[in-house]
């Protein structure tokens, strides 16, 4: 069991080595720079850190990483990072003939 925010959690919550058990949600940070003033809150909030810091001290995402938790989000005080929806990860066919096509294309029939 591992702390997170205070709570007691299974590891898999907060353990990196198994993020991928963590099922990430469909946003992004992205940040104002104007906004930024390079306080780096956002960096040390972060538990799984996706953020690191870059010259100025502006965060810089590792899209890879970040799971869209928006904890970093919360904890700017200048509001310079806001959550943005990731672009979608499915296409709604426009037809039965285009579903079929997606289909074939993920089973690696075309």
């Amino acid at each position: 069991m591992g702390l997170f925010w205070g709570i007691e959690q299974p590891h898999f919550y907060v353990n990196e080595g198994n993020i991928s058990s963590v099922l990430p949600s469909n946003f992004l940070p992205r940040l104002d720079e104007e906004q930024c003033t390079g306080c780096e809150s956002c960096i040390g909030s972060c538990h799984i850190y996706a953020l690191s810091p870059g010259q100025n001290g502006e965060p810089l995402l590792d899209e890879e990483k970040c799971i869209g938790c928006g904890v970093c989000v919360s904890v700017c005080p200048s509001g310079a990072l806001q959550l943005q929806r990731k672009k979608p990860l499915y296409e709604i066919p426009k037809d039965k003939k285009e579903q079929l096509r997606q289909i074939a294309a993920e089973k690696g029939k075309l």
